[in-house]
């Protein structure tokens, strides 16, 4: 929507900024993170599913999070003071 930024995907990285469109399907494997590294705020619109059942993975910091229960686990140890807020 506006600023400019990065879009990782899978290991690779492009640039991002304001008008440009990104949809991926829903699944395994497809992880991507927005990094804002300009001087303004990078404002994005992120639309999604919550479906029942679904798992999300954070592949930097090896953890899974079970968004029906609310657990993080990392290697099958159940976290207590993780969030998937990048700015906590």
């Amino acid at each position: 929507m506006r600023g400019a930024g990065r879009l990782r995907l899978n290991g690779r990285t492009v640039r991002v900024k304001a008008g440009d469109f990104f949809a991926k399907p829903a699944g395994r494997g497809i992880a991507h993170q927005f990094i804002n590294d300009g001087r303004k705020i990078l404002e994005i619109l992120d639309c999604g599913t919550n479906d029942c059942g679904d798992l999300v993975h954070y592949p930097d910091e090896g953890v899974i999070l079970d968004k029906d229960r609310r657990i993080a686990r990392k290697r099958k140890r159940m976290l207590t003071a993780w969030s998937a807020d990048p700015n906590e």
